[in-house]
Order: C-alpha cells, then sequence, then structure tokens
C-alpha cells in the first residue's frame, strides 16, 4: 500500500480497514487512514491514525437485516396482492372475451365471475388497509379468536383462482390467531 502511494503522482493518502486484536484477545473493527509525510521525493515516512469503527459496523449490520427483513416483506406483500389481482384480472378476461365473442353468456354465470372479482378486489384493499395500519403503528394487526384450519383455508382458497384444482383439508386442527393473518399466511 505504501509502495503504491510512492508511485502515485496525485495520491498521497489511503484509508482502508482492518480487525485489531487487543491483548484481551477482543477483536476491534478499525479504520485506518494514513499519509506520507512530505519530503519531497524521497520517503520519509508515514503517520497515520487508527479509528475505532464498531458503532459504524453495528449500524451498517443493523440496516443490512432492516433491509433484509424489508425485501422479505414486500415480496410477501407482492404476493399477496397478486394472487387476488390474478382472479380479478381472469374473471374479468373472461367476461369481456364471451362478451366480444359476442357469446350468449348467462346472467348468473356472469354475475358469478363479477362477484368474485368483487371479492378479489375487497380483497386487496383489505390488505392494503393492513399493511397501511401495520407500517404506521408497526404492531399487530386484528386480534386472536379461536378458529379451525378447516375455516381458515376454505376462506383462503376462495381468493385463489384454481378452477382445475381441488382443495382437501385431510386434517382439522383448533387453533387461537389473528385469522386474517392466518389466511394472508
Amino acid at each position: 500500500r505504501i509502495r503504491n502511494l510512492l508511485q502515485s503522482d496525485s495520491r498521497r493518502s489511503d484509508t482502508w480497514e482492518m480487525e485489531l486484536v487487543t491483548a484481551d484477545g477482543d477483536h476491534v473493527p478499525c479504520e485506518i487512514h494514513y499519509a506520507l509525510l512530505p519530503a519531497g521525493t524521497d520517503y520519509r515516512g508515514i503517520v497515520g491514525v487508527i479509528r475505532d469503527v464498531t458503532e459504524r459496523k453495528r449500524r451498517e449490520e443493523e440496516l443490512r437485516q432492516q433491509r433484509a427483513r424489508f425485501e422479505e416483506f414486500a415480496s410477501v406483500v407482492s404476493h399477496d396482492l397478486r394472487n387476488p389481482l390474478t382472479v380479478a384480472a381472469g374473471r374479468t378476461d373472461h367476461v369481456r372475451s364471451q362478451l366480444a365473442a359476442d357469446e350468449d353468456i348467462d346472467r348468473e354465470t356472469l354475475v358469478g365471475h363479477l362477484e368474485t372479482a368483487g371479492a378479489a378486489h375487497d380483497r386487496m384493499a383489505d390488505i392494503i388497509d393492513d399493511l397501511l395500519t401495520l407500517s404506521r403503528r408497526g404492531d399487530v394487526i386484528g386480534e386472536t379468536e379461536v378458529t379451525t384450519l378447516a375455516a381458515v383455508t376454505d376462506r383462503a382458497w376462495d381468493s385463489v383462482q384454481a378452477d382445475a384444482a381441488t382443495l382437501a383439508v385431510v386434517a382439522d386442527r383448533s387453533l387461537e390467531a389473528d385469522t386474517d393473518r392466518l389466511r394472508q399466511l
């Protein structure tokens, strides 16, 4: 590093990080800033400052963890919103294609598609409201209550567009939960 400074026409100082070990065996992250002593073209030595950066490293790690949690949260939110959006878009597209093809569409079928799309929109609105509440308060949303796995699963299944699939709850259990959070899970 010193050789690089000596060979450089513009750089007379440098900074790098390293870990120092104290006499007690503690590892301390440090930043070392050093500069060449002015001496014309001759090398006269260096002067430097070593600074403990433990607190900065702790804050950086905390920020990395917060960012990772935020990215995971954003991924979950994206997934939670995409499911009802896909249901609403699918039902709407189906109705549009039937109307565009001048096909006769049964009123009951049309109402069913629109109700499903409307329920999906309502589900997205609920998710957004819950997220806004969570971001403002930062605590748990909703009260817990005793429910069954089958009941929550049936409610969750209603928001999934899976015309070619079926769902069977093989074992049912009672549990105490925030049913909206459990449904999202």
